[in-house]
């Protein structure tokens, strides 16, 4: 009964956290060694912070954020955060369009 009153609000919450994944992931792209990137030896390094960016576009893509699956395709076709892989690159675009 509680989730049947309360699932607007649940999918409400569960889209800004999708949003809040690209936001950070798009600061730390943006702004680079001035954003604040805390890594495992202090200051995130640039593979480090593309990694991390990566990683939160990955996860707002899961959630259906379109723009973060094609920055997610923009990441394998260039290489920031994972290898080079033009297929999972243009899958990406595919799912993002």
């Amino acid at each position: 009964m509680y989730i049947q009153q309360h699932r607007g609000v649940i999918c409400v919450l569960a889209k800004l956290y999708e949003v809040a994944q690209s936001n950070a992931a798009w600061i730390l792209d943006k702004y680079g060694e001035n954003s604040m990137c805390m890594g495992e030896s202090g200051i995130c390094r640039d593979s480090e912070r593309h990694q991390r960016s990566h990683a939160l576009w990955w996860q707002a893509s899961e959630q259906g954020n379109e723009s973060a699956a094609l920055l997610i395709g923009d990441a394998y076709y260039y290489g920031r955060g994972t290898e080079r892989d033009y297929d999972r690159a243009a899958n990406a675009c595919q799912v993002s369009a």
